[in-house]
């Protein structure tokens, strides 16, 4: 299980994405010193900001830059950009380990999709209530927020999105040690994610496949899945998926 949630978190950095290394000191500058730019200039300015003190793991920075952000775009009117924030503000908690304060901000978030009418807006905020849910220990408020995400993104035909729901549908199972079920959501997640070249989710579906077999000892199937995330890590040059994909092999 601990390979298993190790992919997991490779997934979470592709889902998510980093910011552009260098930028803080020029955006805090714009920041600190264009006090008559408009409410949603500054917000961009802190959202970008607070990504690079994410990336930095300087958390506490991140989340006064968000919640900064969030009152420019809330003030600018600019509600998909306040859900964007909301999602950035949830993550954050959720990497500190905070899953009761992400939860309700993926909640808040949910709302402001429900006030939008917005279903894929809805499904993203399902798909990381439910994420909040499964690393509380809730199992079965994940399983109903993840089916809720799936209906949705069914329904519109989002195949990109089913990927990223069957992935974590997967990983739900997987903490119930349901392998079985499991895989076959990792496999699902890996039929789509090929048809859009979403690297994080096959590398991160192949390779918890792959340590879920080194947990069963099947190792001539361990060694195929694990193959397939190496070749994934290396053809993308994704070196923290190179490193793990070697040390599962090993």
């Amino acid at each position: 299980m601990r390979l298993q949630l190790l992919f997991t978190a490779l997934l979470i950095i592709g889902r998510v994405g980093l910011s552009q290394a260098g930028a803080a000191d020029s955006l805090r500058q714009l920041l600190d010193n264009s006090p008559n730019a408009s409410a949603e200039q500054r917000a961009a300015w802190a959202s970008r900001l607070g990504h690079e003190y994410a990336n930095r793991y300087q958390y506490d920075s991140a989340l006064a830059l968000y919640a900064q952000a969030l009152e420019g775009y809330r003030q600018a009117g600019n509600q998909h950009m306040a859900f964007d924030v909301l999602f950035d503000l949830g993550y954050t908690h959720y990497a500190m380990y905070e899953y009761s304060r992400a939860l309700e901000i993926y909640h808040q978030s949910l709302e402001l999709a429900e006030s939008l009418d917005d279903d894929s807006l809805r499904a993203i905020s399902y798909d990381w209530i439910s994420l909040q849910y499964l690393y509380s220990g809730a199992y079965g408020q994940a399983i109903t927020n993840q089916l809720a995400s799936i209906r949705i993104r069914e329904a519109r035909k989002d195949s990109a999105g089913l990927a990223e729901s069957f992935y974590s549908m997967g990983d739900i199972l997987s903490h119930q040690h349901k392998l079985e079920e499991s895989n076959a959501y990792f496999r699902r997640c890996i039929q789509l994610a090929s048809r859009f070249n979403q690297k994080s989710l096959l590398l991160g579906a192949y390779g918890t496949i792959g340590a879920a077999f080194i947990e069963q000892n099947q190792w001539d199937s361990a060694f195929w899945y694990n193959r397939v995330a190496l070749r994934i890590a290396q053809r993308n040059e994704m070196d923290y998926g190179i490193a793990f994909a070697n040390g599962a092999l090993g």
